[in-house]
């Protein structure tokens, strides 16, 4: 096995014009020609728009399966489910009236009148579309997120939009745990990989896991993990830890050392993933390598083994997890 770093959960940028679409992929072929031969990376999807720039990445692996070390997955991220619809019967206004809430009804249909029309959940999730991802991503459930004024998060400069842009809508959170299931079944269905986003509703996330995933095969990793040790003992008892994993990000995880060190040593090493999750078009390559050196260090540290060990570690659990 050819030592390499792995990120286990990164993403495109999201944009919708046809200049900034051509921008990214300009980026994202840069990116991954200077990083071909010792990145393995699953790269998220999480909504329709980045979908469509990392399609190109599906041809791309099925013509040169060597080449850039690229896994596609496909999800719906909490924070765009508002933009898919279950119940085709209703109307652009009635999906987003019974998806979304807010006390202020004037900034509530001022939001509403930006938004496209919905994405049919059902159709999105078509069996030639999962058919060709190697992971269900990024999925889950949020119950902090506001959205912006303009409807959606989108790239800006490389960036998301600031906190200050905000609106005070919501997603209902009865319609994130919908597109949640839905997705979990889907990849229960096809005994695919899950990558999941939780915040502020990790006991939530568990039950519905449990409910779903407990007795299938699918591997589950918890991206970015800020519960308690608590809860990590919860996952760790319930489910097998040859199909857990939690991918630890620089960011997020190791923002305060201390914590990072705490969550890692609680964490057996054959549950450890490392990520950056961060837009690979629009980060340089050297910041991403430097943010993956970083979680290995923190590994070697606290479990007390070499870097090469936790490089060849994470490595052989990122396999494991794709069930490469």
């Amino acid at each position: 096995m050819v030592p390499c770093l792995v990120d286990a959960h990164c993403h495109v940028s999201t944009m919708v014009d046809a200049v900034g679409c051509d921008k990214i992929r300009s980026n994202l072929d840069l990116a991954l020609a200077g990083t071909a031969s010792d990145v393995q990376r699953c790269v998220m999807s999480t909504n329709v728009y980045d979908w469509e720039l990392l399609e190109p990445l599906l041809l791309m692996k099925q013509l040169d399966d060597e080449g850039p070390g690229i896994n596609v997955s496909l999800g719906v991220h909490p924070w765009y489910c508002h933009l898919y619809q279950l119940d085709r019967s209703l109307s652009k206004v009635g999906h987003y009236r019974n998806c979304l809430k807010c006390k202020d009804e004037v900034q509530l249909m001022e939001l509403v009148e930006q938004l496209p029309d919905p994405v049919d959940l059902s159709s999105y999730l078509s069996d030639e579309r999962v058919s060709r991802v190697g992971c269900i991503g990024e999925i889950g459930l949020d119950k902090v997120f506001r959205l912006p004024q303009n409807g959606f998060l989108v790239s800006n400069n490389g960036t998301s939009l600031e906190r200050s842009s905000l609106s005070n809508v919501r997603v209902e959170f009865a319609h994130q745990i919908q597109v949640f299931e839905t997705l979990l079944k889907v990849a229960k269905g096809r005994g695919l990989p899950v990558s999941i986003h939780s915040v502020k509703c990790q006991g939530t996330t568990f039950d519905i896991c449990k409910r779903i995933l407990l007795d299938s095969e699918v591997n589950i990793c918890l991206h970015s993990f800020t519960g308690t040790l608590d809860t990590v003992r919860l996952w760790l008892a319930n489910f097998p830890h040859e199909r857990l994993f939690f991918s630890v990000s620089c960011w997020i995880n190791l923002k305060d050392w201390d914590s990072g060190a705490e969550l890692l040593k609680s964490l057996p090493l054959q549950c450890i993933l490392t990520e950056t999750d961060c837009s690979v078009d629009s980060v340089s390559s050297q910041e991403q390598r430097q943010m993956l050196d970083s979680v290995l260090d923190a590994i070697s540290r606290a479990h007390g083994i070499s870097r090469t060990k936790a490089m060849d570690t994470v490595l052989q659990n990122f396999n494991r997890f794709l069930r490469k």
